[in-house]
């Protein structure tokens, strides 16, 4: 394909991209009924959310949903017996959880390289202990949770993508809160710089939907995807709720987040903020540069990737992307974790008004195979908690890149940009 037909198609993308900034924030899709639900989203950080998290499973009435990607060590088996002791008090619990491939991996990999020595003893947080199955198959035996794992076979195939995660945190409270973000539940992140968004109002029918639709999967149960936003708005009208938001999903049946970050990013006209663990999606990237070469204040803090649960990464796979930003005249800088912690936070805000948060990195695995789920907020309140919390890290936890660095691990950075295309 020659590339003024890649640029033709590229327009021709661009048209039939989601409607995001219409009046009233209307983000309607070309072909369907989704939109905007009204509610209230408050941010929890770090520890903050885990005991956010921790103190709704303590408040459930009636049911507790719960997706989640890691759950693990003495925080997960907390977590596990909680939410036991709600199931035998009459709360429905019902757990969807399945690491995926590379989780199973690195804990092997981390194995090995602890008997051989060259594992990374200043790192000693990053121990990850699945031990869901082996709490089901003793402690908990017998149980009234309802448990499943999300049939990663349930995507269709698109390429090579071999590593294929349920990468979701969603956490439904009695039909009433929902919980989405980044943040998950074990032990060895808990220390993470991350985040989990609290939800309530007529927009937890969106998560709700996705959770039950999920469920369905996991039982064999092929049901259409939800459309939330049919069901009506309950509990009062649009202005008894601070909020617009927007539910976005990676699922089987439907992918509508790169999409909607493009557009995002697009329309941006004074600030875009992105504080992101992994940035390494090729078009996202060359959509940042854009945007600062048109005079938006365009600014890129994410992880150093140094290491991940215990193996030492060498800024695989972030740096050969901050390499381009960089070029492109995106001020990037790299968080300063402590040891044993990352930056694990994703979440965008635009122009001081708008805030995507959720689980989704900016890579090329999160709009393919993954499943993901953040929210976007219209909410100029939030936006400038988000914003707070982005300015002290970008000023106080974070520093430039070193520029010898690409210079040193360009063979490597090349393997690594090489690779991300399949994965």
């Amino acid at each position: 394909m020659s590339a003024e037909a890649r640029r033709a198609k590229a327009e021709g993308t661009r048209d039939a991209r989601l409607t995001v900034f219409g009046r009233g924030l209307r983000m309607a899709t070309m072909s369907g009924s989704e939109g905007v639900l009204p509610g209230r989203a408050e941010a929890f950080f770090d520890r903050a959310a885990l005991a956010m998290a921790v103190r709704e499973f303590r408040l459930a009435r009636t049911s507790i949903d719960l997706e989640i990607f890691m759950l693990g060590g003495p925080l997960g088996r907390r977590v596990l017996r909680l939410l036991d002791r709600k199931a035998r008090a009459g709360v429905r619990v019902r757990l969807l959880h399945r690491e995926g491939l590379s989780i199973r991996l690195g804990v092997r990999v981390k194995q090995c390289l602890s008997v051989m020595r060259r594992g990374t003893p200043d790192h000693p947080g990053h121990h990850y202990v699945p031990d869901v199955d082996r709490l089901f198959l003793g402690e908990l035996r017998g149980t009234p949770i309802q448990r499943a794992g999300f049939p990663l076979g349930a995507f269709r195939r698109q390429g090579l993508a071999p590593l294929k995660l349920a990468h979701d945190k969603i956490i439904v409270v009695d039909g009433a809160t929902a919980i989405v973000g980044g943040m998950n539940l074990a032990t060895a992140v808990a220390g993470n710089h991350d985040l989990l968004l609290r939800v309530t109002g007529p927009a937890v029918a969106a998560p709700q939907a996705v959770f039950d639709h999920d469920w369905g999967l996991a039982h064999g149960r092929r049901e259409r995807f939800p459309d939330w936003c049919a069901r009506g708005v309950a509990g009062g009208g649009d202005e008894a709720w601070p909020h617009r938001l927007r539910f976005t999903v990676t699922r089987p049946a439907r992918s509508d987040q790169r999409q909607l970050l493009l557009e995002l990013i697009d329309r941006a006209r004074e600030r875009l903020w992105v504080q992101m663990f992994y940035v390494t999606e090729q078009t996202l990237v060359e959509s940042l540069g854009r945007a600062a070469r048109r005079g938006v204040d365009v600014r890129v803090l994410c992880d150093p990737n140094e290491f991940s649960l215990g193996v030492r990464l060498y800024g695989a796979p972030n740096l050969p992307f901050v390499k381009e930003l960089v070029a492109a005249g995106v001020p990037v800088r790299l968080f300063d974790a402590s040891p044993g912690a990352q930056m694990h936070q994703k979440s965008i805000v635009v122009d001081s008004r708008y805030v995507f948060a959720g689980a989704t990195n900016l890579t090329r695995q999160s709009f393919r195979v993954n499943t993901e789920s953040a929210f976007l907020v219209d909410g100029p309140d939030l936006a400038e908690v988000f914003e707070r919390r982005f300015m002290g890290d970008w000023t106080s936890r974070s520093a430039p890149p070193d520029a010898g660095l690409f210079q040193r691990r360009r063979a490597y950075f090349w393997c690594v940009k090489l690779a991300s295309r399949y994965v």
